[in-house]
């Protein structure tokens, strides 16, 4: 190199010459080279950053061929490995930007610590997993989500999935994590979905009266009003700047609504006219129509598992009893909550929500409804996904047997218990425990924003 030639040049062994007497300079070069050892290492790597192997460049090939034809051995790794000529390292002493090697005493003591931890780390709260012990943020969570901290249920089915979501969402602001495309985002999707019902069963009721009870008779009219609706809530959606995908796949986006509403349409009116046959799962409830949407409320105390706490939230439909079989079905009411697909609902719509405690939104909307329309029974509660259109997560609280009301003890069991469970979190929360600790039927979010940060042992658990 350039520091090499001007040593040469200072030992009067090259002259510093035009180019004309390169040549000459050249040949006293290896004159001096030639009673020399010259040592040329060449390294490359076996695998890129993300641990795939990746093949060598064809001129190390042809390297390593004349190094072994010069040595004479043969052209394999292995033979120049024995020969001493070529050197394995291992990757985890590799010196890699971002992950140095550690070369001192304090550092090897640090990530012998470090690897203790991680051998001790569980699921269960820690100061190695979500127990928060400083006692200035102890007093802040205490106070911040006290009894006048109002919640929202949405909010206690993610702390219930998963405190350490939660924790990542709202305490460190964390954005949820999401698709990097141009399409609609799944939030106005869903918005729009639950606009439209709202629009067309409101104007069904003007139409059709209230309860709405739709059966086959009222399905050509029904069909026509609800994709007015969609094309109305669509197109006020548009003009308010609300981002609808590209241009060029917008129609096709509207008429994907359009076909699962329409799927959902056919899926109630089946419903509803198998509530007149026999042994039949609908005819097995009392037989409810829509009579109110988005009924929203607020602050509304309620109690469970040892802790007190305030509720808000919007009920996305109440029906109420529309059946000839019982003198008093007016006094009953059902509250549905809409789901755009099954996979959005509590542990994508697998029964063992429940079990895990997962199923929080619709159970503390009908405490709140309890609270609030004490004249009321409550007949029936549960989910709808829209894609697929079904039932999701239903709890009969008035089962028909043999054309009577029966008791429902243990679905009310299954309501005291889900109010438990939230009001555990509850006290989870002012207390500061708040573990990565996914639900095992509901793994960890794809969407959740602490993915990259989860210390869950083993890593995030995807459940399909």
């Amino acid at each position: 190199d350039r520091d090499d030639r001007r040593a040469l040049i200072e030992a009067g062994l090259v002259i510093d010459a035009p180019d004309a007497w390169r040549d000459r300079e050249l040949e006293l070069f290896r004159v001096v080279c030639a009673g020399a050892r010259v040592q040329l290492t060449l390294s490359w790597p076996v695998m890129d950053a993300s641990g795939r192997e990746v093949a060598r460049s064809a001129y190390v090939d042809e390297a390593a061929a004349v190094l072994a034809h010069n040595s004479g051995v043969a052209g394999n790794d292995d033979e120049l490995v024995d020969a001493g000529l070529l050197e394995r390292i291992a990757t985890n002493e590799m010196l890699v930007p971002g992950y140095p090697v550690a070369r001192n005493a304090a550092a090897i003591a640090h990530a012998r610590t470090v690897a203790a931890v991680e051998r001790e780390r569980t699921r269960e709260a820690s100061v190695y997993n979500g127990s928060i012990e400083d006692p200035a943020l102890s007093d802040w969570l205490k106070e911040r989500y006290d009894e006048r901290f109002v919640w929202s249920a949405t909010q206690l089915e993610t702390v219930a999935k998963c405190r350490w979501e939660w924790f990542a969402e709202k305490l460190l602001k964390l954005d949820p994590r999401g698709e990097a495309d141009d399409q609609m985002e799944p939030t106005v999707r869903g918005t729009i979905v639950h606009e439209t019902l709202h629009e067309f069963f409101d104007a069904a009721a003007g139409e059709f009266g209230a309860p709405v009870y739709l059966r086959d008779i009222h399905l050509s009219k029904a069909r026509a009003m609800l994709n007015a609706s969609l094309d109305s809530v669509w197109a006020v959606t548009r003009d308010a700047g609300t981002w609808l995908g590209t241009e060029a796949l917008r129609e096709a986006a509207l008429n994907e609504i359009r076909t699962e509403l329409n799927a959902y349409l056919d899926f109630e009116i089946r419903w509803n006219e198998k509530s007149w046959g026999t042994n039949t799962s609908s005819s097995k409830e009392i037989r409810t129509g829509y009579v109110e949407g988005e009924f929203a409320f607020d602050a509304v105390k309620l109690s469970g598992g040892g802790a007190t706490f305030l509720l808000r939230g919007s009920v996305d439909r109440i029906d109420r009893g529309i059946d000839e079989r019982f003198s008093d079905a007016a006094s009953y009411i059902a509250a549905i909550d809409y789901k755009s697909t099954i996979y959005s609902t509590p542990a994508g719509g697998k029964k063992a929500g429940w079990k895990d405690g997962v199923v929080l939104q619709v159970p503390l909307y009908t405490a709140a409804l309890k609270a609030l329309r004490p004249e009321d029974l409550v007949a029936r509660i549960e989910y709808r996904s829209i894609r697929p259109a079904k039932s999701v997560h239903p709890l009969s609280l008035a089962p028909v047997k043999a054309k009577k009301i029966q008791e429902a003890a243990e679905a009310e069991e299954k309501l005291a218990t889900a109010l438990a469970d939230a009001g555990r979190r509850v006290l989870e929360v002012r207390s500061g425990e708040l573990p990565a600790q996914p639900t095992e039927s509901c793994g960890c979010s794809p969407y959740c924003p602490a993915r990259d940060i989860c210390r869950v042992p083993g890593g995030p658990v995807d459940v399909r």
